[in-house]
């Protein structure tokens, strides 16, 4: 038994052997498909007419066996491949692996996920794969016949799997372009800059017209038309063409242009900004261009010259003024009377009250029935989907669905649509007779260069950077799937034929692929790290030059911790600071946590946690008239979220990173972790970081408040550069009233000296001692600025092994307090071999670790400090060291994974 099915709107090149049918005169014909293997093209879709000529189709009509959507089983003999579901299955895992593949390959590049996508496309299709050719069979009057073609294409990819295929990414475009609704905040149109409004009119006006009048002067850039066909689809080709043409080459993809600003850290900056207002009015202006477009390219009949014996155009004639009057009600029912019922149940919500899974899916059902309503008024179906996300208010709802639907949506349906994409895209066509698209490229290359001048001049008339204005530019030109969904839709009403479609396509991942390395090299190359002067608590001491701290946040419940570490930093009321409150928000991989840094009106948890954070420091500035604050939040992957906090405290000449360790404690004493990630970022921190860097292990520091009339400091002296980074530290604080600082210096006993044979290296004992007169110079200075002050306590005391040290650091605990140590204090081997079974976080330090250890079983805080060398995993440009390089460079780091394993 046959079914014969079109295939939707996939057009095909289609293998010898294959059972097609086409309709002549009102009647279906079924014939074998004839070879028309043409030099350096392989086989086309042809068909045999009535008088022997041959006619070609995009589109046609495709029989196979019905029932045969599951399998039995391969223990029953059957092949998988040929039943509709299995293959399926291996179809969506195929696309997802090796997307993943491209996606690992291309991260050394900063390419966002479009690229990826595109190339699995073009891999899949007959740019790639598509192209080998062996042997494989196909089903012909009840048995399977084997032949020779391109195996790949229809083992994988049969024509009867298309149909089943192409429906579900659909379904998944459907759902994207209404989480892309969801993303956008139609507030923040109110509280859009001049500068963000005259660019993107500018970028919107000038490719277009410069597309529009050079594809119109051209003529039709399609193959020329058969005999059989009406000589009228050229006259409807010179309306859609430029048309088309222009709204792709204009159109900005916003998702795009926040992936690649997370990516090279400029979304935080006034260019951040910029650009994204920039590219969410050209995608709005855009998407309303498209839907006018849409039935002037598929009903132009009614505006040209037609035929007066040709009833259905005459039928034809009104449908471009049902359609337009059709979208604009539908428009003003989704706006004026669905939107302001949406917020109406919204306000019936209790605080705190989350949606039931029947609400989610009546949700999930409106937006097919938008899409619906829109695909039968003659509008595409993205459009209803695109209206209902734009109608929902921001807040937890669409908080909600993208957190319910980002991952199925974007992961598993998005690349089906890439691959569709591919199959319809044939690159090595394009090489063929490209004269006769050289003027396609041109319109390319010229849209590409007047967006970029264009933003280039309004940026300079807005007195930005020249590297900004040339970035802007660039990212204005980000595609990605807002420009494949019109080309396809374009291919759907043959305003597109193949080649100038894969042109098409093969525009869109060059310009996208490029353009990510283009402004790390334009914008951040050019900027690169500037030097600051204070970067250790070693030279801010011998100047007056005010503190400035970073002070990184994941959470609220580590504000008071860190804003009483602050005050402790303070040396007295009048001495200048400055402080920097580092919001850090993980990028779940959606463009929705780009708009929360641009839409001040977004009251997500995000935006809220931001809001309570920028309270609690401004109320601490409000009672210190010497202090300045200021709260940032950034949104970007764990994996590259030392970048931006290595850039903010180099930007801002800062002296001191404050990070939090993943960890806080429970109600019964213990250390809980937070995040795991958490810890990579203090590590990479650590590595990176362009000052001094303390990690704060906080064990209630804040809990007596900030102001409180005595609190109480432990500095555990050992010696090295972090000790004395610590010490330098502690110094600028000893003349405060409310602190009681206690110093205690810990030596190792002469028994635990090094071996000084002939085999030690005598570079190494110099450089011991050259150690130890540094420190005792350090000590005796502190000594003496602190002899009249009653407060503060020195000791020194001899330790031969780790029970000593502990009954020594024990002595030195109170309620609260905090102790302070270097990362890598100068002790001797013997007690480093013991530290080291123990343990757990390199990070931390041997001392460090073992203070903030759950079995030390203290209540005191711990701040563990690290100097800021020059040269510990500094590299210019955005390039970053990672722990790997940390925990390999055992001379300067010796409580470093390494150096403790090789000690063992």
């Amino acid at each position: 038994m046959f079914e014969k099915v079109r295939l939707g709107r996939v057009a095909r090149q289609v293998l010898d052997g294959a059972i097609w049918s086409i309709e002549v005169d009102g009647a279906v014909h079924f014939m074998l498909v004839q070879k028309c293997i043409k030099e350096g093209k392989g086989p086309e879709p042809a068909y045999l007419q009535k008088d022997g000529s041959r006619y070609v189709e995009d589109n046609p009509m495709t029989c196979f066996k019905s029932l045969s959507i599951p399998s039995n089983g391969m223990w029953q003999g059957d092949d998988l491949l040929k039943y509709t579901f299995p293959l399926f299955l291996a179809q969506v895992i195929l696309v997802v692996l090796i997307i993943r593949v491209f996606m690992f390959l291309l991260r050394p590049l900063r390419q966002p996920r479009v690229v990826p996508e595109i190339l699995c496309g073009l891999l899949l299709g007959p740019s790639g794969l598509g192209r080998i050719i062996g042997e494989y069979t196909y089903f012909l009057n009840g048995k399977y016949v084997a032949t020779t073609g391109r195996v790949f294409w229809y083992t994988m990819f049969p024509d009867s799997s298309i149909t089943v295929f192409e429906t579900l990414s659909y379904i998944g475009i459907i759902y994207y372009t209404f989480l892309v609704g969801l993303e956008v905040d139609l507030r923040m149109f109110k509280r859009t800059g001049k500068k963000a409004v005259m660019i993107a009119l500018t970028s919107i006006a000038v490719p277009f017209l410069i597309a529009y009048s050079v594809s119109k002067s051209i003529g039709n850039i399609t193959a020329k038309p058969h005999k059989v066909q009406s000589k009228l689809v050229t006259k409807v080709h010179m309306v859609g063409q430029p048309l088309f043409l222009a709204i792709s080459m204009s159109l900005t993809d916003f998702p795009v242009v926040a992936s690649i600003l997370t990516e090279n850290k400029l979304i935080n900056g006034e260019i951040g900004r910029v650009a994204m207002s920039s590219s969410i009015i050209i995608d709005i202006v855009m998407w309303v261009a498209l839907a006018g477009a849409i039935p002037l390219s598929d009903i132009t009949y009614a505006f040209i010259n037609l035929e007066a014996d040709d009833p259905s155009l005459k039928t034809a004639k009104a449908a471009p003024l049902y359609i337009f009057i059709s979208s604009i009600v539908f428009l003003a029912v989704s706006f004026l009377l669905v939107r302001p019922a949406i917020i109406r149940l919204m306000k019936k919500r209790r605080e705190g009250e989350s949606f039931k899974q029947s609400q989610i899916c009546m949700v999930l059902i409106a937006v097919l029935a938008f899409a619906l309503v829109t695909e039968m008024i003659g509008a595409h179906a993205v459009f209803g989907s695109l209206v209902l996300g734009l109608i929902i208010p921001s807040g937890t709802l669409a908080t909600t669905l993208i957190d319910s639907l980002d991952d199925f949506v974007s992961g598993i349906l998005v690349p089906m649509f890439y691959v569709i994409s591919g199959l319809r895209t044939n690159i090595p066509t394009l090489f063929l007779s490209a004269d006769d698209y050289k003027a396609l490229i041109f319109v390319i290359i010229g849209t590409i260069g007047a967006k970029v001048i264009s933003a280039f001049l309004i940026s300079m008339f807005s007195k930005m950077p020249p590297n900004d204005g040339i970035t802007l530019g660039l990212l204005l030109n980000s595609k990605g799937l807002m420009q494949i969904i019109v080309l396809n839709i374009a291919r759907d009403l043959e305003v597109l034929d193949q080649r100038s479609f894969s042109i098409m396509v093969f525009a869109t991942l060059l310009m996208t692929s490029i353009i990510s390395p283009l402004v790390n090299f334009i914008y951040m190359s050019a900027r690169g790290f500037t030097r600051n002067k204070y970067t250790t608590f070693d030279v801010l001491w011998k100047s007056s030059t005010e503190l400035r701290i970073v002070a990184c946040l994941h959470t609220l419940r580590q504000v008071p911790g860190i804003i009483s570490l602050v005050e402790i930093a303070k040396p007295s009321k009048d001495t200048p600071m400055s402080i920097y409150a580092f919001n850090l928000v993980e990028l779940t991989g959606r463009a929705s946590a780009m708009l929360i840094v641009n839409s001040a009106g977004n009251t997500t948890r995000t935006q809220a946690q931001a809001e309570q954070i920028n309270t609690a420091f401004k109320n601490y500035e409000k009672k210190h008239n010497s202090v300045l604050t200021e709260t940032i939040t950034t949104i970007s992957p764990y994996d590259t979220m030392h970048e931006d906090i290595c850039k903010l405290a180099d930007e801002k000449h800062s002296t001191f990173i404050i990070l939090p360790f993943h960890k806080h404690q429970a109600i019964d004493g213990t250390m809980e972790t937070i995040n795991v990630a958490h810890r990579q970022i203090n590590q990479n921190v650590l590595v990176n970081a362009p000052c001094t860097t303390g990690i704060l292990v906080d064990r209630g520091l804040g809990a007596s408040g900030i102001e409180s009339a005595d609190q109480h400091i432990a500095l555990l002296f050992f010696g090295g550069q972090d000790d004395r980074e610590a010490l330098s530290f502690v110094r600028r604080i000893s003349h405060k009233q409310n602190i009681r600082l206690d110093v205690l210096r810990i030596f190792t006993a002469d028994t635990m000296e090094e071996p000084t044979g002939e085999d030690q290296p005598l570079t190494i004992f110099t450089h011991k001692e050259k150690e130890k007169q540094i420190d005792d110079d350090y000590v005796n200075r502190f000594r003496k600025t602190i002899e009249s002050i009653e407060s503060i306590t020195y000791n020194e005391i001899a330790i031969t092994n780790i029970e000593e040290m502990t009954i020594a650091i024990r002595s030195m605990e109170s309620n609260n307090g905090l102790f302070v140590v270097g990362r890598r204090p100068n002790v001797s081997s013997s007690l480093t071999i013991a530290l080291a079974e123990w343990s757990e976080f390199p990070e931390l330090g041997l001392v460090g670790d073992l203070l903030a250890s759950s079995d030390f079983k203290t209540t005191m805080s711990v701040l563990i400090v690290q100097q800021f060398t020059g040269k510990i995993g500094r590299q210019t440009g955005s390039a970053m060291g990672t722990p790997t390089s940390m925990h390999n460079n055992s001379e300067s780091d010796p409580f470093s994974a390494s150096s403790s394993k090789a000690l063992r």
